[in-house]
């Protein structure tokens, strides 16, 4: 069971979410808290406190809030056996829902911490992205000594320098990378207020 991050409350609701049927009898209910409980205390162990907290609130919930009012527990002893199951119950509630009840409250402030510590980091970068301004690049100028027929020139004779050098390797069947050719490059133009000089 993965919660991910979600506050206590968040979890809270989420272990509330379950269904109860008051005609169950007592003692299925009291193998369900027991198996709830070990599996709150093996995702504690395994560091899953997110899971943990949501089963262990649940046994709580189950134990103090929808078993107090099962029918079981008011009757007359008819049987041994709802003896017993009460019996069993009032062990739990006597017992061990106090010590759960202080896991929770445990958990609760450990969760809360991490979940404030999340959401302040969260809107910290979300506060940062916004105040960054959006990069407005400058128009380069060209020093005054360029020329831009020549430049326009130079690209163009390169181009045909370079798909001459193409269209004779092929009609003359000279496919061989090895075959060193000169390639002459246009005359690019210095900038004086380069970044690199």
């Amino acid at each position: 069971m993965f919660i991910g991050m979600k506050s206590s409350s968040q979890l809270r609701q989420e272990a509330l979410e379950y269904t109860y049927n008051a005609n169950t009898p007592l003692k299925i209910y009291l193998k369900v808290c027991v198996s709830i409980l070990d599996k709150a205390q093996l995702e504690f162990q395994k560091g899953d406190i997110f899971s943990a907290y949501v089963l262990y609130y649940r046994y709580a919930d189950l134990i103090a809030n929808k078993l107090s009012d099962h029918s079981e527990l008011a009757l007359v002893a008819e049987r041994d056996q709802t003896v017993l199951h009460r019996e069993e119950y009032y062990q739990l509630v006597k017992l061990e829902l106090p010590a759960v009840l202080k896991i929770v409250e445990d958990l609760q402030k450990n969760i809360d911490l991490d979940y404030n510590k999340i959401q302040l980091s969260l809107s910290k970068n979300i506060a940062k992205q916004q105040k960054k301004p959006n990069h407005v690049s400058e128009p380069v100028l060209l020093p005054k000594t360029f020329n831009e027929n020549r430049f326009n020139q130079s690209i163009s004779f390169f181009n045909n320098m370079n798909s001459n050098i193409t269209l004779e390797n092929k009609m003359h069947g000279n496919n061989n990378n090895n075959t060193h050719q000169e390639l002459l490059y246009p005359e690019l133009p210095t900038l004086s207020n380069a970044s690199y000089i």
